[in-house]
């Protein structure tokens, strides 16, 4: 069920003291994506949808909500899992929550710093102009290397179906503006840098700047493109249980 609070739509345990997973997919993706992730032993599950909540949509602005999110719910063991510009939103929330204590590990997936080599460099103007059903097609085919379920990608069209135009650029506007290479130093949880290595979207070079950068991240390579916690729920599923022991151990 989902539930509207923190002005984000949230699916799953939000109980104080519960050691908790949670997860923020990217600009246009349904939490859905991580239907298929395992929890480690003793985590539970909480989906953020922060793009088809309540604006504002900045990556910044949904950082916030998170953050405050966590400041008032009082969970257990937190570990914060970022995919694509969902990772932007999960770094920024861990940089806001430094020396709180309320983060216990980030799992960062095809993601990056900042949107320098990013592939997507169409235009505000032309994305606002030509969005219909077949570029939210198209973008969602793009986020994977093979094809999807089709009852899952449905519901992945259904979600990119109630976000506007205007609000698909939103976060778009923000994540081009967010640079956080000089900042990266200052996330002194243990991070793990998950990449699926078939990715047309995001490089490897990206994932490599965040391991390279971040004090206490390591680098696990996915199969499967954008989007691997689809394509390889097992290796996805495996580092974070591998997170999970290096929250314990840090």
């Amino acid at each position: 069920m989902i539930q509207q609070a923190f002005g984000l739509h949230l699916t799953g345990s939000l109980q104080p003291g519960q050691n908790t997973v949670v997860m923020i997919a990217g600009t246009l993706l349904s939490p859905e994506v991580f239907e298929r992730v395992t929890m480690p032993p003793g985590y539970s599950p909480l989906w953020v949808g922060w793009h088809d909540a309540p604006g504002p949509h900045s990556v910044g602005a949904a950082a916030g909500k998170i953050a405050e999110m966590l400041r008032q719910s009082r969970l257990g063991k937190t570990l914060l899992v970022g995919h694509s510009s969902g990772g932007t939103i999960a770094m920024l929330t861990c940089l806001s929550l430094t020396g709180t204590g309320l983060i216990d590990g980030l799992l960062l997936c095809n993601t990056g710093a900042s949107n320098e080599g990013h592939a997507n460099a169409q235009s505000i103007e032309s994305i606002v102009a030509g969005w219909n059903e077949q570029a939210l097609e198209h973008f969602l085919r793009r986020c994977f290397a093979g094809p999807v379920e089709p009852a899952l990608f449905s519901r992945l069209m259904a979600y990119g179906r109630r976000i506007t135009a205007e609000e698909r650029v939103e976060p778009l506007i923000s994540q081009r503006e967010t640079d956080l290479t000089d900042r990266l130093a200052e996330i002194t949880v243990p991070t793990i840098v998950a990449y699926g290595v078939r990715d047309t979207i995001r490089k490897l070079s990206h994932a490599e700047l965040l391991q390279q950068r971040i004090p206490h991240a390591e680098l696990v390579l996915l199969e499967g493109g954008h989007t691997p916690m689809v394509e390889d729920s097992g290796g996805f599923s495996q580092a974070l249980a591998r997170l999970a022991r290096m929250a314990v151990s840090g």
